[in-house]
Protein backbone atom coordinates (compact mmCIF):
# COMPACT_ATOMS: atom_id res chain seq x y z
CA UNK A 1 0.00 0.00 0.00
CA UNK A 2 3.03 2.24 0.97
CA UNK A 3 3.96 2.02 -2.74
CA UNK A 4 0.60 2.91 -4.16
CA UNK A 5 0.81 6.11 -1.94
CA UNK A 6 4.12 6.61 -3.24
CA UNK A 7 3.25 6.08 -6.71
CA UNK A 8 -0.17 8.23 -6.41
CA UNK A 9 1.85 11.42 -4.92
CA UNK A 10 4.45 11.46 -7.64
CA UNK A 11 1.80 11.07 -10.37
CA UNK A 12 -0.63 14.11 -8.64
CA UNK A 13 2.09 16.32 -7.50
CA UNK A 14 3.62 16.82 -11.19
CA UNK A 15 0.20 16.77 -12.65
CA UNK A 16 -0.92 19.69 -10.77
CA UNK A 17 2.45 21.27 -10.93
CA UNK A 18 2.48 21.17 -14.98
CA UNK A 19 -1.39 22.06 -15.28
CA UNK A 20 -0.73 25.23 -13.94
CA UNK A 21 0.56 28.12 -15.88
CA UNK A 22 1.71 31.86 -14.42
CA UNK A 23 -1.83 32.75 -15.84
CA UNK A 24 -3.87 31.14 -13.59
CA UNK A 25 -6.17 32.45 -12.19
CA UNK A 26 -6.93 32.59 -8.41
CA UNK A 27 -9.50 30.75 -9.03
CA UNK A 28 -8.34 27.87 -11.23
CA UNK A 29 -5.10 27.58 -8.62
CA UNK A 30 -8.25 27.14 -5.70
CA UNK A 31 -9.84 24.80 -7.68
CA UNK A 32 -7.07 22.40 -9.36
CA UNK A 33 -5.91 22.61 -5.72
CA UNK A 34 -9.19 21.59 -4.20
CA UNK A 35 -10.22 18.24 -6.80
CA UNK A 36 -7.06 17.42 -6.12
CA UNK A 37 -6.99 16.46 -2.54
CA UNK A 38 -10.27 15.63 -3.04
CA UNK A 39 -9.18 12.81 -5.19
CA UNK A 40 -6.16 11.97 -2.95
CA UNK A 41 -9.42 11.46 -0.11
CA UNK A 42 -10.89 9.17 -2.40
CA UNK A 43 -7.87 7.29 -3.47
CA UNK A 44 -7.03 6.69 0.16
CA UNK A 45 -10.27 5.65 1.07
CA UNK A 46 -9.95 3.00 -1.56
CA UNK A 47 -6.51 2.21 -0.33
CA UNK A 48 -8.23 1.71 3.04
CA UNK A 49 -11.06 -0.69 1.44
CA UNK A 50 -8.09 -3.03 0.07
CA UNK A 51 -6.04 -2.87 2.95
CA UNK A 52 -9.29 -3.90 5.39
CA UNK A 53 -10.18 -6.68 2.51
CA UNK A 54 -6.17 -7.49 3.00
CA UNK A 55 -6.97 -7.79 6.91
CA UNK A 56 -3.99 -5.10 7.27
CA UNK A 57 -5.49 -2.62 10.13
CA UNK A 58 -2.32 -0.60 10.29
CA UNK A 59 -2.22 0.55 6.32
CA UNK A 60 -6.37 0.82 6.78
CA UNK A 61 -6.01 3.49 9.23
CA UNK A 62 -2.49 5.06 7.95
CA UNK A 63 -4.98 5.67 4.49
CA UNK A 64 -8.22 6.39 6.69
CA UNK A 65 -5.70 8.78 8.34
CA UNK A 66 -4.57 10.59 4.96
CA UNK A 67 -7.83 10.66 3.72
CA UNK A 68 -9.57 12.99 6.33
CA UNK A 69 -6.27 15.36 6.49
CA UNK A 70 -6.88 15.34 2.34
CA UNK A 71 -10.38 16.45 2.77
CA UNK A 72 -9.60 18.50 5.38
CA UNK A 73 -6.87 20.19 3.08
CA UNK A 74 -9.77 20.49 0.33
CA UNK A 75 -11.92 22.17 2.33
CA UNK A 76 -10.97 26.20 2.50
CA UNK A 77 -9.23 25.52 -0.96
CA UNK A 78 -13.18 25.23 -2.17
CA UNK A 79 -14.38 28.28 0.23
CA UNK A 80 -11.19 30.27 -1.64
CA UNK A 81 -12.98 29.60 -5.36
CA UNK A 82 -15.57 30.91 -4.18
CA UNK A 83 -14.30 33.87 -2.56
CA UNK A 84 -11.92 34.17 -6.07
CA UNK A 85 -13.80 37.37 -8.20
CA UNK A 86 -14.72 36.34 -11.36
CA UNK A 87 -12.03 36.87 -14.46
CA UNK A 88 -12.14 35.83 -17.86
CA UNK A 89 -9.24 34.09 -17.99
CA UNK A 90 -11.32 31.61 -15.53
CA UNK A 91 -10.88 27.93 -16.40
CA UNK A 92 -14.84 26.43 -16.34
CA UNK A 93 -15.71 28.81 -13.42
CA UNK A 94 -18.72 26.86 -11.32
CA UNK A 95 -21.21 28.19 -9.53
CA UNK A 96 -20.87 29.03 -6.19
CA UNK A 97 -23.62 26.74 -5.77
CA UNK A 98 -22.16 23.44 -7.27
CA UNK A 99 -18.75 25.08 -5.29
CA UNK A 100 -20.70 25.18 -2.28
CA UNK A 101 -21.72 21.69 -2.78
CA UNK A 102 -18.59 19.99 -3.75
CA UNK A 103 -16.85 21.86 -0.30
CA UNK A 104 -19.90 20.45 1.57
CA UNK A 105 -19.43 17.10 0.34
CA UNK A 106 -15.78 17.10 1.32
CA UNK A 107 -17.04 18.11 4.77
CA UNK A 108 -19.55 15.04 5.47
CA UNK A 109 -16.43 13.10 3.97
CA UNK A 110 -13.94 14.04 6.29
CA UNK A 111 -16.57 13.56 8.88
CA UNK A 112 -17.14 10.63 8.04
CA UNK A 113 -13.97 9.08 7.85
CA UNK A 114 -12.75 11.01 10.73
CA UNK A 115 -15.46 9.08 12.10
CA UNK A 116 -14.48 5.45 10.94
CA UNK A 117 -10.93 6.38 12.59
CA UNK A 118 -12.00 7.28 15.78
CA UNK A 119 -14.27 4.39 16.23
CA UNK A 120 -11.48 1.76 14.46
CA UNK A 121 -8.32 3.25 14.85
CA UNK A 122 -7.53 5.35 17.94
CA UNK A 123 -6.09 3.98 20.84
CA UNK A 124 -8.81 3.65 23.76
Amino acid sequence: MRHALILLALIATPSLTLAQSPDDTAYTKAIMHAEVFDKLGDAMIQNASIATENNNKTEACEALESAARNYTKAIPLYAAAIAAPADPRDKDRKTPEALKDASDFAITKRDRTQGVFDKHCKPA
